[in-house]
């Protein structure tokens, strides 16, 4: 299993008894495995990691002239054909 893009595992050893860790290797990719089961999309680790990414994405900096963009060019693909009939009645 690779590491989300942009990101990699990092081993840490503990040093000066118990209040300081130190890298001492760097991963990007992984294998894990059940103890019953094999592995699926569905395991909390997949998930975990998978919620990295959507994070990454959800607090990732937005351009408001972009955001504009996107909005009328999605009204202007819903928006009705100029000549079709419009329904009057109770709602």
């Amino acid at each position: 299993m690779e590491c989300p893009e942009g990101m990699r595992g990092r081993v840490l050893q503990v040093v000066d008894g118990e209040t300081a860790l130190e890298e001492v290797g760097r991963f990007d990719h992984l294998t894990y495995w059940l103890h019953d089961a094999a592995p699926s999309g569905t395991d909390r680790l997949a998930k975990s990691l998978a919620w990295l990414e959507l994070a990454r994405v959800l607090h990732a900096p937005v351009d408001p002239a972009e955001v504009d963009r996107e909005v009328l060019a999605a009204g202007a693909s819903r928006a009705a054909p100029q000549d079709a009939p419009v329904a009057v009645g109770e709602a």
